[in-house]
């Protein structure tokens, strides 16, 4: 006669079992800590580095003292495209609306930086028509990390916008860059305004990195063209100009491969971005022009106003 286990003896048959198949996991976890320690820089990859983002923040006060969640205007990448920032900065002025602060990457924290430092959106269409960046580009031999240096160009907009720290702009403002050296994100609201600007466009191979203190910097677009989540931490009131690009291309070239491959990843972390904290976004109808079209500024400042 077979005798049935009583419900004391199943359970703990099934509590060794639970056991004896989760042991693997357990350990595995316990395991990633004691491998990956705090200070390792593996662990670190994923911790942005932050200068001035105190004074940042102290700065946002006076929004909040008033009563009222801070507007933060979020300017995304996109090279040429972001041009259509331009637009839309006319469109927000014309309705009222000032951001209380500003983060951007990329080409979209050329707009912003500029606009952070006084210049209204006409003055920075009437810049980019006039002053076009490759006429400040130089090829470099031998290369120093990158085909082209960008310094000629920062120098122009440094004699334009005079010697200035990022942390004393009229409108706060973060610029992110990725620092080739920890592998880490950094979110730049103090440093020379002209040397934070260089980072802005230097794209991987093309600009030589910027060395900045102890950093060697490169675009903050790289890895997300849509700076969103930080601009989250400061507000829920938030609108977010994009740039995007979304058009089929060819991959005949290895320039073109490249340009996918970097667009794949930074793409995929804005749209995540973006659905997650759901901010006003205004979806400028850019997204069929190419990312080297400096040359006609004022159609793309156009359709930023539509």
């Amino acid at each position: 006669m077979v005798k049935r286990a009583t419900p004391v003896a199943s359970f703990i048959l099934a509590f060794f079992v639970f056991l004896t198949l989760s042991s693997p996991v357990i350990q595995s976890q316990s395991a990633v800590e004691e491998v990956f320690h705090e200070v390792d820089s593996l662990r670190l990859v994923d911790e942005p580095i932050g200068l001035g983002l105190e004074a940042f923040a102290k700065r946002l006060e006076a929004a909040r003292i008033s009563g009222r969640e801070p507007l933060g205007l979020v300017l995304a990448g996109g090279s040429a495209r972001a041009y259509a920032h331009i637009g839309v900065l006319e469109v927000l002025e014309a309705h009222g609306i000032y951001p209380d602060f500003i983060v951007a990457n990329s080409m979209g924290a050329v707009i912003g930086m500029l606009y952070a430092a006084g210049l209204s959106p006409a003055a920075i269409g009437e810049l980019v028509r006039e002053v076009p960046s490759e006429a400040y580009l130089r090829l470099v031999f031998p290369s120093r990390g990158g085909l082209i240096n960008g310094d000629a160009f920062v120098g122009a907009i440094e004699r334009i916008i005079g010697p200035l720290d990022i942390s004393q702009t009229k409108i706060p403002i973060i610029v992110t860059a990725e620092d080739l050296k920890t592998r880490r994100q950094v979110e730049m609201a103090q440093g020379d305004f002209s040397r934070i600007m260089a980072t802005t466009f230097a794209m991987p191979a093309i600009f030589e990195p910027v060395p900045l203190g102890d950093f060697l910097l490169i675009d903050g677009g790289v890895t997300n063209i849509v700076p969103l989540e930080i601009a989250a931490r400061y507000s829920k009131n938030l609108i977010v100009s994009t740039a995007l690009y979304d058009k089929a291309m060819t991959f005949d070239n290895p320039l073109s491969v490249i340009n996918r491959a970097i667009d794949i990843g930074k793409t995929r972390a804005g749209m995540r971005n973006l659905l997650q904290a759901k901010p006003m976004v205004i979806r400028n109808e850019v997204e069929d022009i190419s990312y080297m079209e400096f040359a006609t500024p004022g159609r793309i400042i156009e359709i930023g106003k539509k």
